[in-house]
């Protein structure tokens, strides 16, 4: 967080100064044209990891970090460095100098997450050391419950005829001594539920998709059923339209009977 402020100071105070390529300062345009050249002067394989300098921007310096076996980084390093991969297909001058805005301007954000991270972990110390030391809350009731528990055991253990231990307590005597020691002792309830949950059992979701089904087939029958319209009544055709020829009657086809085979045996 003491690195962040500073940094972030830092970038305050030289907000209005020229990019720095190398040691000449140049404005924002003409910037991208020495970044270039800069870049074209880079090997375009590496076979180990390493950092390339590359100039000096609102007082903070950045640079290129090369690996061999992905895309390149741009870091920017005040007090504290801090980097940011860029795109395998992306790593010009223009995307070089848009990255080290990008992290310039994310380092408030960064402070603010570090500031609830410290807060955060402040309060867990503090609940840490309240706790470090004290003795536990209910090292008596537990005692207690772990010695009925055991007389518990060796009573349900033990043969019912068996006389010679009639002096230790009985079962029934146990179980009223445990009753009552839950009684005594309330623990920490468990939250409640806002809602009741209600818990869907396999059966009563296959009854409602049968009973969904059947609803779906049987559809209700409207009470008023419209009586069948009769076909209109042809008109009486005049006595001078010619009667039409009545179509002679087709003949049916005789069945067709299968051919008779002749036998030789």
């Amino acid at each position: 967080m003491a690195a962040l402020t500073q940094d972030i100071a830092t970038a305050q105070a030289h907000a209005a100064e020229p990019v720095t390529i190398g040691t000449r300062p140049y404005s924002r345009h003409d910037a991208l044209e020495a970044l270039a050249a800069r870049l074209q002067a880079l090997p375009a394989l590496v076979y180990e990891m390493h950092t390339v300098a590359l100039g000096l921007t609102r007082g903070l310096r950045f640079g290129l970090i090369h690996d061999p076996q992905g895309a390149p980084e741009v870091y920017i390093e005040g007090v504290l460095r801090r980097s940011a991969a860029l795109a395998r297909d992306l790593h010009g001058p223009r995307a070089i100098l848009n990255a080290v805005e990008r992290l310039i301007g994310s380092a408030t954000m960064e402070h603010d997450r570090a500031t609830r991270d410290l807060e955060i972990a402040r309060g867990q110390r503090r609940d840490y050391e309240a706790r470090l030391g004290a003795a536990f809350a209910h090292a008596g009731y537990l005692a207690t419950l772990t010695d009925l528990r055991n007389q518990l055991e060796a009573a349900l253990s033990r043969p019912a005829q068996d006389g010679a231990e009639a002096s230790l307590p009985s079962v029934g005597a146990l179980v009223e001594c445990l009753k009552a020691l839950h009684a005594a002792h309330t623990l920490e309830a468990a939250p409640e539920r806002s809602a009741p949950r209600r818990t869907a059992t396999v059966e009563e979701a296959i009854t409602t998709r049968i009973r969904q089904r059947e609803q779906a087939e049987v559809a209700p029958q409207p009470d008023d059923v419209p009586a069948p319209v009769a076909p209109p009544t042809p008109a009486p055709q005049p006595a001078t339209t010619p009667v039409p020829q009545a179509t002679p009657p087709q003949v049916r086809p005789a069945p067709w009977t299968p051919p008779q085979q002749l036998r030789l045996f």
